[in-house]
């Protein structure tokens, strides 16, 4: 059991935030590993696994069973046993620049608006609009779009993208497959994909090309599934084309699909999102051991290259904003249980059934009313959340608005 403790006051672009914010950041709550656009952290450790364990078990008495286990959680199983310290670190160190290049790719894919996937650009934007902007609660048409966006599922799609940048190629083939194993053990599902693809001697290049193609970023995991079917039915990538995919599997058609490959369109949006909602941001929270003693840094860095100091607090509250509501959100209008549905169905997918065998594109999403009811319970979890039991919805978009806006501590 480790605790952290602030070692000093935190400031975001210079500007130390109020105490809504620090008590949103706060040196204490569960963290984990996972692709999640809605709630973007990267996890990195610069502390080597050895010292660790040594470090725990010289302050404390910890049996041979349970020291096992930990060497098992944390070493790459076998490597610092079977190859000598040298290249057993230069092996960590190679993991670790590929958590590194693979946790870039997700903030790329699912954050950065110059190179985010349509969906995941659009529902950021969307998402923001709700908390920040009143006249979105009685937009039908904004809250329809915003439903598909929230239960069109893109784990996968974008795991498989940060995939394509890992390269652990080593001198000793032995180490390698070594790494490799490791990190095959702990992806599971996603493992599966990865050997799926290359059972089927795909060009990683044209991959790439794939999943980035106006419709994937559209659909995300629903165009990856069916590139799945093809597969299994012995054609190429070259061979599969969107409009055989809105053919045979009759997604939801939508105005946005001219968008997607629109250049100056998107250009357009990013700029809008830049200059609007003044976003995004990327928290990067590093575990440190200095000189004995565990260091817990949280750290916000800002997307936008034109972003001012207040800018980047109201870019913050609004991603912190985003956390709490889309949560709420998703709860109260049944959303959340949907894609968590459709995600099974992909999974059952990756792993040999039959797309005609699934459901996947069997749902319904509930009505216009039915969101834009859910929408004032969600915004006031938030606001809770975010400014104390007795916050108002109107003190919660005057402080998503204006950087001066405080509320009693």
């Amino acid at each position: 059991m480790l605790t952290f403790v602030p070692t000093g006051e935190p400031t975001i672009k210079g500007t130390t935030p109020d105490v809504h914010v620090r008590g949103a950041l706060g040196m204490h709550g569960h963290m984990g590993m996972s692709v999640d656009s809605l709630s973007r952290s990267m996890l990195l450790t610069d502390i080597d696994e050895r010292a660790l364990i040594d470090l725990i078990h010289s302050r404390a008495t910890v049996d041979a069973e349970s020291r096992d286990a930990l060497r098992q959680d944390l070493l790459i199983p076998g490597l610092y046993e079977s190859f000598d310290d040298t290249v057993a670190t230069q092996a960590a160190t190679l993991l670790k620049e590929n958590i590194r290049r693979h946790e870039r790719e997700h903030v790329q894919c699912l954050l950065d608006p110059d190179t985010a996937l349509w969906k995941e650009f659009e529902l950021y934007y969307r998402s923001i609009l709700v908390g920040a902007e009143a006249r979105t609660w009685t937009d039908m048409e904004f809250l329809d779009r915003l439903a598909v966006l929230y239960t069109t599922p893109s784990r996968f799609i974008v795991e498989l993208l940060a995939m394509l940048t890992e390269d652990y190629t080593m001198a000793d083939p032995a180490v390698q497959r070594a790494v490799e194993s490791r990190v095959t053990a702990l992806r599971g599902t996603e493992a599966t994909l990865w050997r799926l693809m290359r059972n089927h001697d795909v060009e990683f290049d044209q991959l790439d090309k794939t999943l980035r193609s106006p419709v994937s970023e559209q659909y995300c995991d629903l165009w990856l599934v069916y590139v799945i079917h093809e597969l299994r039915a012995g054609r190429s990538l070259q061979e599969i084309t969107a409009d055989d995919f809105h053919h045979t599997c009759s997604p939801a058609a939508a105005p946005h699909d001219a968008i997607v490959s629109d250049t100056e369109t998107r250009t357009m949006y990013v700029d809008l999102l830049h200059e609007r909602l003044r976003g995004p941001v990327i928290e990067v929270v590093r575990l440190k051991l200095v000189e004995g003693t565990f260091t817990l840094e949280r750290a916000w860095y800002s997307l936008n290259p034109n972003v001012a100091t207040e800018d980047s607090l109201i870019a913050v509250r609004r991603a912190l904003f985003r956390r709490q509501f889309l949560t709420a959100f998703g709860n109260e209008s049944g959303l959340g249980r949907i894609r968590s549905e459709r995600e099974a169905e992909i999974e059952r997918i990756i792993r040999g059934t039959p797309l005609a065998e699934s459901s996947v594109f069997a749902f319904s999403l509930p009505s216009s009313d039915d969101i834009a009811q859910c929408l004032p319970a969600a915004c006031e979890t938030a606001a809770t959340a975010l400014l104390g039991e007795n916050a108002t919805v109107e003190e919660l978009t005057a402080w998503l608005n204006d950087p001066q806006a405080a509320f009693p501590e």
